[in-house]
Formats: C-alpha cells, structure tokens, sequence
C-alpha cells in the first residue's frame, strides 16, 4: 500500500536473478488492471481500504528473446534500417497495447514518440497508465560484447523510453522498473536527476518485496517442510538448517532486519529435497566473465573479504559486478565501507563453478586439459606428472588468477570433476593423533584414492607433502579394513606465482599400496609392475597468454631438499608412519 499512496509514483528497483522480481511486477499488474478483487483474497490489501480502481497496464518485458545472435548482428552491422531484437520487440508490445485498448495507431516511427503517444492518448480517454518495465538492462549487458551496435540501440532506446516517463509523468498513475544492475553502471547517466525514478533497492522498508524471510518460511512453508521431511526422512531442523546454510544471507541494505533467501532455490530445494547449487543465469554468467577477461587485476580479491566504499557500491567496479549478479552480498557496513561474501554455500560454488564451466565452453576451451587429467588418473599407475601438466595449463586458461588458496582448490577438484573422477570433494576429515586434519581434495577411481594437499606461497616449499603425509597413516587404516583395498596417491601441490606472470608449482606424491609398500622408480606408465616406489619433486612453468610450456620440467632441489630425497630412495620399501 505504501508504494502506492507516496507522492512519488516512479520506482526503481535492483535484484540479482532468482529474486522474483517478475512474480513482483506480475502481482502489480493483478492489483491495477481490475483483477484483483478476484485473485487477491484473503490477502492484506483485499482487507485494506483500498479503491481497486482500474487501469491499463502496458507491461514491458525487456528480458526474453532480445538476445543477438551472430545472424541478427551480422544483419545489423550492415544496414541502419535493421532493428534490433528489443526494438522488435517492444514494437510488438505496444502495437499488441494499442489494439486491446482500441487506440490509434501513430505515425511516428521512433519508438520513443509510439510511447508517448500511447500515454497521451489513454489520458485523452479519461485515465491513467500504469508503466511495469522487467529487466531493463537485459538486452543492454547481455549484447555489450557479442554484439556491442546492439547494445548501444538499445541502450538509447531505455534511455529515451525513461525520459518520456519523467517528461509526462503526468500521464502515469503508477511506474516500476527492475533490473539487476543500476543505470550508472551501464552508461545511462544518473538516475534520481534525469529520469525521477525512486531508487528503493538499498531501502530498508522495501528490502523484503522481492526475497523470502525467516518468518515466510516459518509461517507459509510448514507443510513443504513436512512434506520433505516424508520424502527424505530428514527431521526439520535438518531442513531448516540446510535451507540457511545454502540459500539464505542475503543482505541489499546495511540496516536490513534480516538476510534474505533466494525464492527460486529454496522451492527448487522443497521440490527435489537436496541441498545443492540450483541457482543459474548464464547470460549473466557470460558477461562476468568477459568481464573478467578485461579486468583481471581488480577480480583477483578474495571474494570472501571484499570491501567496497559507501561511495562506489553501484557503480562499474568488479566488486559491484559480483554484488549485483548475486554472488557477494553485504555483511557489514564499517566505517563508511561495504563489507562483501558470499552469501551462502550455494553462490560460494556457482562462483567457481560457473567460471570453470564458462572456461570450458568458451573458445579457449579448458577440454583438452579435463581429457588429459582423465587420462592421467585412470590408468592403473596414475601419471601425476601429466596430471599436473593439465592441472596447470587448465588454470592459465582462467581469465583470473587471484592470490588465495580456495581458487586453486576449487579448480583442481573441478577440473577432477570434470574428468569424470567420482565422488571428487574437498575438505575431508581425518583424525590424526588427537587432533583433526582436513584434506583439501579427496576422490577415488576403480582402484585408487587421491588425497591431495595445495598451499599457495611465493616463495616454493614443500609445506604441502608435509600436512598431506600426516594423514597417509590414518588413511591406510580405514583402507585395509574395506572389501576392496586402493591404492593410494598422495600428493602436497604448492602454488606460486606474480600476477600477469606464469604460475608454477611444485609438488611431491607417492603412490601406496594398501599393505604400505610404495611404488618406487619414478615412472608411471600403464605398462610398469606396480612393485616399486616413486617421490619426485618438479617445477613447470607456462606462458599465460600462449599457454605453451617454456622449458621442460626440470628438478630444482636445495640442499635440504636433495638431502630428504636421497633419505627416502633409502628407506625400506614397506614403510611407516614416520617414514611416510
């Protein structure tokens, strides 16, 4: 009620996908074009006092089908007769308007003029029109780099449709806009001056109209609750406590009551009864990554410790991209500055998922790296040295290359994933001498396990191979006890490099047997009698931009290093703990 009744009638509003923006605009259109006494009852306006006068409604969905394609772009580029596929369609739009309305048809051609012309002449009839734009920027992000003429098109075209609104806004009884990004960051100048559009994205009375609270769950979705519960047997607080950990946190305000769920993955999650990533928007997907190729620099903050001036939020800094498609959110405001996470566990993956599969099927694909890697680690004797070579080139071919660990992890364990090695995961837990150790990575095959520790450090060191060898004993334990015994490749990665320069690693692996013998020659082929041991030290390099190895791989062992590897060439082939 209360965005009705203020004085100003034009609204602005920004959500990432998944929000229910539309399902918003959709209950508008209800309220306005004469149906609501029918479809709203028992709700809180039905019981208000208010008129239920009616309307029309010119609805304009800037989102579906307004996508170029190379020949619609090609076509573009050729002519200045051709329109774009939003310009098409918002001619459709208002011609479909004016016929249901028994308006006259203009003369004008621009789009902009038909516009006015429908909002002057429904107000020549003796009413008032009310404006709902879904998804302005849609057609505008979504354009910028498959088809930048278009995006320009259309881009004058929502600027000039935003101008008529304010130049008669007279002949408006009620306007929203949404979008997921703000105009400023797509070039359309400043909102509040030139259009008078109300900007209530950040406002803290407006926070709840497009999202679920605590309280909705609690007062609207107990029998979903029960009904998953029969599905899967999970009692309801384990259901609650998936549903927060994965789709809630949500915050658009620094003074916001309460976090926010995502609507669209918490129904997905009562209907399937798994908490997983359900949260897609590819399109929105493909522009950060673009985006990422540009600004490679400003990408590789930790997208866990984010931070963003007051002054800056809402404005083209990569920081604000992740924000606005939903995959950081504000979690404290400090000083005049935005603190930015992730939300929840579900964006916390789709961030480095989305980019891996984005990488995957861009034209620098990573597929010929996800073959290798499968080929490497199926055989009966993993190739690790392979493996490695993959894992390497597969990240030069990331648009970012930022300075923290759970980048490396997550692409290794998706790069696994990808390969087809089953039940790839991170953070495994294993107890070891009173005191718990968690394993970056851990996945098995037919016949063999992998356990595998990363560290990231400029300066290369065998940090990694120590943490990891502290779990082999546990490890062998368990392993001895099941049906099938694996064999057991444990390996310490460590990361090193300068940004925009190559990256290197260095890493040590042994391959186990489950009686504790080690494999021991140094070469892995599908061909060798696994009766021997292997522990080999390594640095690769690769040029960022070719992709193509500088050198061959080549052993650059210390002192102390040369002095560790010719102990363990020594040791007896059964080995343990301590000798591990």
């Amino acid at each position: 009620m209360t965005l009705f009744e203020r004085v100003r009638r034009k609204y602005f509003f920004a959500r990432p996908s998944g929000f229910g923006k539309t399902t918003f605009l959709r209950t508008l259109q209800g309220i306005f074009d004469g149906r609501g006494r029918k479809i709203f009852n028992y709700t809180h306006i039905h019981r208000s006092n208010y008129s239920w006068d009616s309307y029309p409604v010119l609805y304009l969905d800037l989102r579906d089908d307004v996508i170029e394609t190379d020949e619609t772009c090609n076509e573009l580029m050729k002519t200045s007769r051709s329109l774009t596929k939003l310009e098409k369609k918002v001619d459709t739009i208002l011609t479909k308007f004016q016929t249901m309305h028994k308006l006259s048809k203009p003369k004008e051609t621009r789009l902009p003029s038909a516009f006015a012309s429908v909002l002057t002449e429904i107000r020549a009839n003796g009413n008032l029109t009310v404006v709902l734009i879904d998804d302005y920027d849609f057609s505008i992000q979504n354009n910028m780099n498959k088809c930048p003429k278009a995006a320009r098109i259309n881009t004058e075209l929502v600027r000039d449709i935003f101008l008529v609104l304010k130049d008669l806004a007279g002949l408006v009884r009620f306007a929203f806009v949404t979008g997921i990004r703000k105009f400023e960051s797509l070039g359309i100048t400043t909102m509040g001056s030139a259009f008078d559009l109300h900007d209530i994205t950040g406002g803290i009375y407006w926070h709840d109209i497009a999202g679920l609270t605590e309280s909705d769950l609690d007062n609207y979705y107990s029998d979903h609750f029960a009904a998953v519960s029969n599905m899967t047997g999970k009692p309801k607080d384990n259901i609650t406590s998936e549903l927060k950990h994965w789709y809630n946190g949500y915050k658009f305000s620094s003074y916001a009551p309460s976090p926010l769920y995502n609507p669209s993955s918490v129904h997905s999650y009562l209907t399937k009864g798994e908490a997983e990533r359900y949260w897609a928007d590819k399109p929105t997907v493909q522009f950060l990554f673009e985006q990422m190729i540009k600004l490679q620099y400003g990408f590789s903050g930790d997208p866990k410790e984010f931070g963003m001036t007051s002054d800056l939020l809402g404005r083209m800094e990569e920081a604000d991209l992740l924000y606005d498609a939903g995959y950081i959110t504000i979690h404290d405001f400090k000083n005049g500055n935005y603190i930015l996470k992730f939300p929840n566990l579900e964006m916390e993956e789709a961030y480095y998922k989305d980019i891996a599969e984005t990488a995957r099927t861009s034209e620098n694909s990573t597929d010929p790296e996800i073959r290798l890697v499968a080929a490497s680690l199926m055989k009966p004797v993993p190739d690790f040295h392979g493996f490695m070579y993959a894992i390497i080139r597969g990240i030069m071919k990331l648009p970012i290359r930022p300075g923290y660990l759970e980048w490396y992890r997550w692409q290794i364990m998706l790069l696994m994933k990808a390969a087809g090695i089953p039940n790839v995961k991170g953070e495994t837990k294993f107890d070891i001498s009173r005191k718990t150790e968690f394993i970056d990575l851990t996945g098995y095959s037919d016949d063999v396990y992998f356990l595998f520790k990363c560290k990231l450090l400029q300066v290369v060191n065998f940090d990694a191979w120590a943490a990891v060898r502290e779990s082999i004993p546990a490890f062998l334990e368990q392993n001895i006890k099941k049906t099938k015994p694996l064999m057991l490749l444990a390996a310490g990665i460590t990361f090193s490099f300068d940004f925009g320069d190559i990256v290197k690693s260095d890493y040590q692996a042994k391959l186990i047997f489950p009686n504790g013998t080690v494999h021991d020659d140094g070469v892995y082929d599908s061909a060798d009698v696994p009766n021997k041991a292997t522990d080999f030290y390594r640095e690769e390099s690769y040029h960022p931009n070719t992709f193509k190895q500088l050198k061959r791989p080549y052993r650059r062992q210390n002192a102390s290093t040369m002095k560790q590897a010719r102990k363990e060439k020594s040791s007896p082939t059964v080995t343990t703990s301590n000798q591990i």
